[in-house]
């Protein structure tokens, strides 16, 4: 995976060179997202860059007709399978200051990475800490991570795996990285849109939880509702559908349904391309 698609070109990745003066770099002025491609096919392409479009219209920034193919050139040039699929777009070079005006024009960068998790982790099960870090609304999904990054600083120095915002009220949001779910009586529950970002992999799981035989339920979540919850799982494009095991040190309830989700769309990420 050493060649990566920079601006319309393949280049490889040692020698991929981006401004001193890119606002991406500067001021976390971008997008992005992350796919998971099995086989070389990408998973939900169409889905990931609907939501990068609409990000590209919120942030006034052009949209690249031609990703599709720059991404399918990017697996092809890399003979790549199982990988994970990075779409970096950001406003590009720009004079100081946080007026874009007269920036551009915009880098776009497509780069692959290997899957990062191993069979055994969906064994164990994922452990997690509620962080303190407080986290405004992900409306669209841009490269200004900090947020993210001190709540990953949390998790490691406690040794867990992933960290779970929660709001002024308690109410849990999601983690640095993925959707949170719970199930209890029947229902597959998940914290409603509006102050987290509406993930693919979460809207493909509310629709496949018919089929696992769970009501999907948008409802408030809270740390006491995943401690005394019948099962707790996060999803997100490259993880699929990880159990959560514990909860700031507390062993979380085990149950059948991450791994009967995670089967269920696994099966339609691998038709889809």
């Amino acid at each position: 995976m050493s060649l990566v698609h920079l601006n319309g070109s393949l280049v490889p990745a040692e020698e991929a060179r981006v401004s001193v003066h890119d606002r991406g770099f500067l001021l976390g002025d971008g997008l992005f997202e992350t796919l998971r491609a099995h086989s070389g096919r990408p998973a939900f392409l169409g889905e990931h860059l609907a939501r990068l479009r609409h990000g590209c219209e919120a942030m006034r920034l052009p949209f690249p007709e031609d990703l599709p193919s720059r991404v399918a050139a990017t697996l092809e040039a890399n003979r790549a399978g199982d990988c994970a699929v990075r779409v970096t777009l950001t406003r590009g070079p720009g004079g100081r200051g946080a007026s874009p005006r007269g920036a551009g024009p915009p880098t776009v960068l497509v780069a692959l990475s290997p899957i990062p998790y191993e069979e055994a982790l969906y064994a164990r099960g994922l452990g997690a800490i509620v962080s303190r870090v407080p986290r405004g609304p992900a409306a669209v999904k841009t490269t200004s991570y900090a947020a993210s990054v001190l709540a990953r600083i949390e998790a490691d120095e406690a040794g867990a795996d992933e960290a779970l915002f929660q709001d002024e009220a308690g109410r849990l949001l999601e983690a640095t990285q993925a959707t949170l779910f719970a199930v209890r009586d029947g229902a597959l529950l998940t914290p409603p849109l509006g102050p987290i970002l509406p993930g693919v992999t979460r809207a493909k799981l509310l629709a496949l939880a018919p089929h696992a035989g769970l009501r999907p339920v948008e409802a408030p979540l809270t740390r006491d509702d995943l401690l005394a919850a019948d099962e707790a799982m996060l999803c997100a494009s490259v993880l699929e559908v990880a159990p959560l095991a514990s909860l700031d040190g507390k062993p979380l309830r085990r149950g059948p349904f991450a791994q009967t989700l995670r089967a269920l769309y696994r099966l339609q990420a691998t038709s889809s391309g």
